[in-house]
């Protein structure tokens, strides 16, 4: 067992007292995690009444840009320095005893201390990303995501993203992506950024569980669709009323109801167990909404248990039987994502070896400039631009270069053996007119000779 503390980040511009309230009661149910809020708006005050239990970070925009961390949020906030980047910068590159932490924008809606702790206590210790979703982008095609468009500058291929509205993070991720703003002077795209650098890592582990899968850009949420999944975490509910409301309204059902239907849960599990047949469908769907309302009371070892009960139970079942119970099992606890092999069996051409090793010497040449962290001389700060400037052109010259050679676009190019003729070529011709000019006689002669 992982032994370092955890944390809880919540994002905002300037916390609302619902926010406060909830993070302070979170902090007081689960003493073991370390509750912070972060505050974009460095010109207002923390507030005097809150309490003890939750830490506040405010971050000198001028100090987390000249550290790298910038760029992470244009989109959303239209600021270089965002309050993801300052959060980033307090995580990745200050407070560094965390093992995990979350980050949890302020409209992400948890609906009670207990869908934040079932889906901690499964997830934090075993995996390094935590998010809503994954998606790869192995060609490097910069249409096929509006954001794409930056990407060729920051990262080889291949590349992924996902909404980040709530993720986790591992230490090493962290500092995987703390290790990126000390060499770029900034950081990607934050919907690109925690995925693209963890599946470069084949050691990393990125896991897409469902009490997730209800965060998206836009969407109309009800309390009826919060109460049938209530271990859910949900985006985006910006009304303070609602979510008030809703989590009064889910503390209100009697504890009696819950075990009641807890015991269901566990009577139907052990009847499909002992006699799965064809007609079992109806009996598993039934059996998926009632776990997805009482999950959250199951702890995280009998959940890995339920997970292989009905894996195994899909071994030899109808197409439709088998599905329910792996969707079932992937409800009970998600197993990592796995990663997309996407080395090609091929030869490097000089060219990609030269920007490989381009890459590798730019990267230490600016690691050398700033190892110090002592203040650089303007001619330092020049060189540093630069460098940093061309890494840009480096890794937009290698994308393009693997795009070429894996035939993933179409490049008017030759092979290394035509190039090489094409050379010898020139130097024929460019012989044969020197000779020409010093010896006029034999022009015609020569002429012929080349051909």
């Amino acid at each position: 067992m992982n032994l370092s503390p955890s944390a809880a980040c919540f994002l905002t511009q300037r916390p609302s007292t619902e926010t406060i309230e909830f993070a302070s009661q979170l902090s007081q149910t689960m003493p073991s995690i370390d509750i912070f809020i972060a505050i974009d708006d460095d010109n207002i005050s923390i507030p005097s009444s809150s309490s003890s239990s939750i830490q506040f970070i405010q971050v000198n925009e001028i100090i987390a840009i000249e550290d790298g961390y910038q760029q992470s949020s244009v989109f959303g906030s239209e600021k270089i320095c965002s309050v993801w980047d300052k959060a980033l910068y307090y995580f990745a590159r200050i407070s560094t005893n965390y093992s995990f932490v979350w980050f949890i924008e302020e409209d992400v809606f948890i609906p009670s201390f207990q869908a934040f702790r079932s889906l901690h206590e499964l997830y934090s210790s075993s995996y390094d990303l935590v998010t809503s979703e994954l998606h790869y982008n192995i060609q490097g095609d910069i249409h096929s995501w509006y954001h794409w468009y930056l990407a060729p500058e920051r990262f080889i291929i291949p590349w992924a993203h996902g909404m980040v509205c709530a993720v986790g993070c591992s230490r090493s991720l962290l500092s995987a992506i703390d290790y990126y703003a000390r060499w770029r002077g900034e950081v990607a795209f934050l919907e690109f950024l925690f995925h693209t650098i963890a599946i470069h890592n084949k050691q990393m582990k990125i896991v897409t569980p469902y009490e997730l899968n209800t965060i998206a850009y836009r969407q109309k949420i009800s309390f009826e669709q919060v109460k049938a999944r209530p271990n859910n975490w949900w985006h985006p509910l910006k009304s303070i009323r609602k979510r008030q409301k809703w989590r009064n309204n889910l503390m209100n059902d009697s504890l009696t109801e819950k075990m009641n239907m807890l015991k269901k849960f566990y009577s139907s599990q052990k009847n499909i167990t002992n006699s799965i047949d064809l007609n079992s469908t109806s009996t598993l769907q039934t059996l998926l909404v009632d776990f997805e309302i009482i999950k959250g009371q199951i702890n995280s070892s009998e959940r890995c248990q339920l997970r292989d009960e009905f894996f195994q139970l899909a071994v030899n079942q109808s197409n439709e039987v088998s599905f329910l119970l792996k969707h079932l099992a992937d409800h009970a606890f998600k197993l990592p994502e796995l990663h997309v092999d996407t080395i090609q069996n091929e030869e490097k051409t000089k060219d990609y070896i030269a920007f490989e090793k381009d890459i590798i010497s730019n990267k230490e040449m600016i690691f050398q400039l700033t190892k110090n962290n002592d203040t650089l001389t303007n001619d330092q700060m020049i060189k540093l631009v630069e460098l940093r400037e061309e890494t840009k052109r480096l890794i937009k010259d290698l994308v393009h270069e693997i795009q070429c050679e894996r035939q993933y676009i179409e490049c008017e190019r030759t092979n290394e053996f035509d190039q090489d003729m094409d050379r010898s070529i020139a130097c024929i011709v460019m012989l044969g007119y020197r000779m020409s000019k010093l010896f006029p006689s034999e022009s015609h002669g020569i002429q012929q000779l080349i051909g």
